[in-house]
């Protein structure tokens, strides 16, 4: 039975993969490990692609294989290039826009689409021993799915801090934002738009561009388009004129 570690490049999965490693030294039978498997939004963060690159290094010097999965189309071309027929008006629309709660596109495109498990092989998903809400979903429930980080009782807090204690820091985005997953996500936290415009202008300058193109605003829900105390209500280009 082939045994593939699931890594996003976040600290819980990191801090397995890192783990999983020593483990593989000390206890092969224990832990056995074959692969490892990133899918490629294409999106992260400049600081996480240097991270990723790092662990693929330590993972093949180990004698692990690593497998990068892309998706068809990288972000922008499914962001207002993408031409479908929209499912209540029944036109043919361009492009899916922003995502929002109800319409997480980018998820199954980005993630899932073209993507398949190995139905003979057991995966590793770092979810962390702390959250309860994720293991509870059903698709984290799979009979060929181990959570190491629940058996060895490590929650978030603790992955962080075995990854900072081996060297890990993400260039320090940790230190910045609560979340480290795509940067352009629309449903990330005001705090995380004001961080990244005053410490990382190139990619505020990015979502900024894209916006404009759109002519749609980038907010969490509807409700925080009309917030005026929102940074310019969240991205509201019409207003910013």
């Amino acid at each position: 039975m082939k045994h593939i570690a699931a890594v996003s490049g976040g600290k819980d999965s990191t801090a397995m993969l890192l783990r999983l490693l020593e483990l593989k030294k000390t206890e092969p039978d224990r832990y056995p490990l074959d692969e490892v498997e990133f899918c490629d939004t294409t999106m992260e963060f400049p600081e996480m692609y240097e991270h990723l690159e790092r662990l693929r290094a330590v993972t093949e010097s180990a004698g692990v294989k690593w497998t990068t999965v892309k998706p068809e189309h990288d972000f922008e071309y499914w962001l207002y290039q993408h031409q479908y027929i929209h499912q209540r008006s029944g036109e043919l629309a361009t492009g899916y826009g922003w995502a929002r709660p109800w319409a997480r596109w980018c998820t199954g495109v980005m993630k899932q689409a073209g993507y398949e498990e190995n139905g003979n092989a057991m995966y590793y998903i770092g979810i962390a021993a702390d959250e309860k809400i994720r293991l509870q979903r059903k698709h984290n429930q799979k009979s060929r799915y181990i959570h190491p980080l629940v058996e060895w009782g490590w929650t978030e807090a603790d992955c962080l801090q075995y990854c900072y204690d081996h060297g890990y820091d993400w260039g320090g985005l940790y230190r910045l934002y609560s979340g480290v997953s795509c940067w352009c996500c629309p449903l990330q936290p005001l705090s995380a738009l004001k961080t990244m415009r005053a410490k990382q202008p190139e990619l505020w300058a990015r979502l900024r561009e894209w916006t404009k193109r759109l002519r749609m605003t980038f907010a969490k829900t509807t409700r925080s388009t009309s917030s005026k105390s929102g940074l310019r209500s969240r991205m509201s280009w019409k207003a910013q004129g």
